[in-house]
């Protein structure tokens, strides 16, 4: 079986300007923004804050999640197999959960709500999708939430699918494809775990307490129902290897913390009719 948690828009309009208490964010939106945004807010403004981000344009979507893509598979609302279903259904999954569409797709949006895992994805474009159901499963506990955000942050910022798809391309020259997949997995993998070494270092930076990136990847196994070991063809390793590295992390981390570095100030815009948050680099 093939897990994928991953994995990232671009667009915004202006109106009021209203700076936040970090002063690293300015929201500018037609209307108030949805709770979980704010959430998110405070969470990537405490994320910059000692770690150095880049100056790349990020994008956070908020979004009615994957089992919306099964539920409308099942209604035969498009097409495919279970195999395919993500490529086939995705529209569904990119829903926006703050808006109302009055054609049965709200029934669709409220169940996705309550069945959703807690998974998040990052496109190589640096947008970085959430399910809306992410927040309610951790309950608005920001330190698991930082987690999962940095983790994706990690992905965009070490640009790891094209690194996948350079080496697929550049270095698999002349293996079956057999053994392409094989390596290409393996190599997954290892970005998975690099990202989890990423996010612990981030949140650590950031000034979360604790080892709480064992506590929220432990979570997203167990919400997922997933207890499963390492396996050759899948691109994410399994709970005992995730877990133990996260504690090896943690401990070298204890030993030896890492020194906060200087951050980019950013700026947020949030736009309400493209259901999109932008984070952005601002001047100094």
């Amino acid at each position: 079986m093939r897990r994928r948690i991953i994995v990232s828009f671009a667009a915004f309009t202006a109106a009021a300007l209203a700076a936040t208490a970090s002063g690293y964010s300015i929201w500018r939106s037609l209307s108030e923004p949805p709770a979980e945004y704010k959430t998110l807010e405070v969470i990537l403004n405490k994320l910059n804050d000692g770690n150095k981000l880049g100056k790349a344009n990020l994008a956070f979507m908020i979004t009615a999640g994957p089992a919306a893509s099964e539920l409308a598979w099942g209604r035969g609302l498009c097409r495919g197999n279970l195999e395919t279903l993500y490529d086939q259904c995705v529209f569904f999954s990119l829903l926006n959960p703050f808006k109302t569409y009055k054609n049965g797709w709200d029934e669709i949006i409220r169940q996705s709500y309550a069945m959703n895992l807690p998974n998040a994805w990052a496109y190589s474009n640096g947008t970085i999708l959430l399910p809306r159901s992410l927040f309610r499963k951790f309950n608005n506990n920001n330190s698991h939430l930082a987690c999962i955000i940095a983790h994706e942050l990690s992905h965009e910022l070490r640009s790891h699918a094209f690194e996948l798809n350079y080496y697929y391309n550049h270095n698999l020259k002349g293996l079956s494809e057999k053994d392409k997949e094989a390596a290409s997995m393996k190599l997954q993998r290892q970005h998975e775990l690099d990202a989890d070494r990423d996010a612990s270092i981030m949140v650590f930076r950031a000034g979360f307490k604790g080892r709480p990136c064992i506590t929220a990847i432990s979570e997203v196994f167990r919400l997922n129902g997933d207890g499963s070991n390492t396996e050759a063809d899948s691109t994410h390793p399994g709970f005992d290897e995730r877990m133990n590295a996260m504690k090896i992390n943690y401990i070298e981390l204890e030993k030896n913390p890492p020194k906060q570095v200087k951050s980019v100030k950013r700026v947020m815009y949030y736009n309400k009719p493209d259901n999109l948050l932008l984070f952005t680099h601002g001047k100094n």
